[in-house]
Order: structure tokens, then C-alpha cells, then sequence
């Protein structure tokens, strides 16, 4: 063990010179994808996919050096066990562009080179718009994906009009890349 302590412990030493050519980088990594779903109404609910590295967009020496330290320790110990969690959020807007609810699929996994699990999965909803309604909701794991199905409703006094159902699903390979 202390072998391994000390070939880390080295490792950084070497990479402090590195420093300043991983600090210049500055093009970001852009880790999310969206999509668009259009109604003949004019209206359309945007779905995006977003990550924890997605939180702060800078890339500051401090974090790349964690970065490569990360990379490191996963050569050391190939089959440790990680984690990432994801998000997947959906925006429903009318023909003006005025958004009337959203709702947010959110999953924490874990893997290791060879498998990877769901560990974790849940649902949440806000609603803008006191005309629309969330008629049901369900979350789900299930192995190495998490699913949330939903429907909202529009309601005009009392009287039921648009329905929207979706299910939103993440899953997740070995190697941690969430889709």
C-alpha cells in the first residue's frame, strides 16, 4: 500500500510542471445533448441531458489536476468502483414561448469497467402555468437505466384539454458514459 501512496504521491509531483499546458486549455467540454419535440398547436417541450461536470464551465488548474489524478488512480485500479450521476430535464413551453411546467429525471450510478448499476433514480415537476395539472408520475430502476414516465394535463375551468405524456430514460455503460 505504501507503494501505491508513493506512486501517486510522485505521479503529482511530475504533473505540477504540466500545470500551466492544462491550465491553458479554455475550450470547454460541452456534455449535454437536448432535443426538441414539436405540437401542431405551436407548442414544444425541450429535453436536455445534464451531468454534475456541467455544474461550473471554467476549467481552473485545480480541477484539471483532479481531473488527471482521477485518470491516474483509474490506471492503478482498474476495477474500482465510480460513480456519476445525470439529470434529464424536460421544458415544456407554449406557441409563445412561455414555459408551463417542467419536470427533471435525476439518477445516480455507479460502475467499473465491467458492469454498471442504477443505484439511485428519482422524479420532480414544478408547473408555471395553473391551467396544466400533473396527472401521474412513475420512477423506476432497472439494472444500469432509470426511467420516469409522466403526464400533465391542461385544464380550462375545470374542463380538461391538452394532454402530454413522456418517458424520460437514462442509462448508463460500463465505462459510466450516460445516455
Amino acid at each position: 500500500m505504501k507503494k501505491v501512496l508513493s506512486l501517486i504521491l510522485c505521479a503529482v509531483l511530475l504533473m505540477v510542471p504540466l500545470a500551466p499546458c492544462v491550465a491553458a486549455e479554455t475550450e470547454p467540454e460541452v456534455q449535454h445533448n437536448s432535443e426538441i419535440e414539436y405540437f401542431e398547436d405551436g407548442s414544444f417541450l425541450v429535453v436536455v441531458t445534464m451531468g454534475e461536470e456541467e455544474k461550473t464551465m471554467s476549467a481552473n488548474f485545480l480541477q484539471k489536476l483532479l481531473n488527471l489524478m482521477k485518470k491516474l488512480i483509474a490506471l492503478l485500479f482498474p476495477n474500482q468502483q465510480k460513480s456519476v450521476s445525470k439529470t434529464k430535464h424536460a421544458e415544456y413551453y407554449d406557441a409563445n414561448k412561455n414555459c408551463l411546467w417542467s419536470i427533471n429525471l435525476s439518477a445516480e450510478f455507479t460502475y467499473n469497467g465491467k458492469t454498471a448499476e442504477c443505484t439511485k433514480a428519482s422524479i420532480s415537476y414544478k408547473i408555471y402555468d395553473s391551467d396544466w395539472k400533473l396527472v401521474s408520475s412513475s420512477c423506476a430502476k432497472n439494472g444500469a437505466a432509470a426511467t420516469g414516465s409522466f403526464s400533465f394535463r391542461q385544464y380550462k375551468l375545470g374542463v380538461p384539454l391538452k394532454l402530454i405524456e413522456k418517458t424520460l430514460t437514462l442509462v448508463c455503460n460500463k465505462d459510466g458514459k450516460v445516455s
